[in-house]
């Protein structure tokens, strides 16, 4: 008898929490899903879009904020790059495709841009952002638990220019003024499992007070352990 009490009192709480949920901020079709942040440091959350951030209020998003950001930008990450706690951007520029009969490549070689943009204490953005010379999308983490968010690189290994046999995972540590140092490469598992929205996750596996990185990949769950100074499988 006392277990059945137990059970339906907890069934009773959960009836209640799900009762108090209530539709917020609709994501339009053809956008991508926000990214929840705290951008005016007030504690709660808000939602960066694209090239706006819906400011929480704590029960609604009644304002909506432009970023001001160029023309042909996005913002695909927020990292805080200066260890300030306020939320600076990274974005993208799609290449500009054009018919097959001005380039017949279609514009297909030419490569996304991706900047950096830093923000002051009122938190707003230059108009101008820092290029980010990667090649390849960056992802964020803190590598090496600084309090500065490092960026990640992950290039594909392909000796026949075909066929992906690893991954070299590369950290561009930040400086903290909006240049990076690019430390050595990790090889690892080919095609790690990581899409655009996601950030690279981290934590402290060994607690030795410093952040490793989980990459799963295709037939491979791979640990990266954090030495202070870089990265090590």
């Amino acid at each position: 008898m006392r277990l059945s009490a137990v059970t339906v009192f907890a069934v009773s709480l959960g009836t209640a929490a799900v009762a108090q949920l209530t539709p917020g901020y609709v994501v339009r079709t053809g956008e991508p899903f926000p990214i929840v942040a705290d951008f005016n440091g007030d504690g709660l959350d808000d939602l960066i879009q694209e090239r706006n951030v819906l400011l929480n209020n704590g029960a609604a998003f009644p304002e909506e904020r432009d970023l001001a950001l160029p023309k042909g930008e996005r913002v695909m990450g927020v990292l805080d790059v200066n260890g300030d706690r306020l939320l600076d951007l990274i974005t993208v520029e799609a290449p500009v495709m054009v018919p097959v009969q001005v380039d017949p490549s279609g514009g297909a070689s030419r490569a996304y841009h991706y900047r950096l943009y830093i923000a002051n204490t009122a938190r707003n953005y230059p108009a101008k952002g820092i290029e980010i010379p990667t090649g390849p999308q960056p992802y964020v983490a803190d590598a090496d638990g600084d309090g500065k968010d490092d960026l990640i690189l992950m290039n594909d290994v392909r000796p026949d220019g075909v066929r992906t046999v690893a991954t070299d995972m590369t950290v561009l540590r930040s400086n903290g003024d909006g240049t990076f140092e690019k430390l050595n490469p990790v090889r690892i598992a080919a095609s790690p499992q990581i899409v655009p929205d996601y950030r690279v996750l981290t934590g402290d596996l060994n607690h030795d007070g410093l952040p490793d990185m989980v990459v799963r990949c295709v037939d491979d769950l791979v640990i990266v352990r954090g030495t202070g100074g870089g990265l090590s499988t």
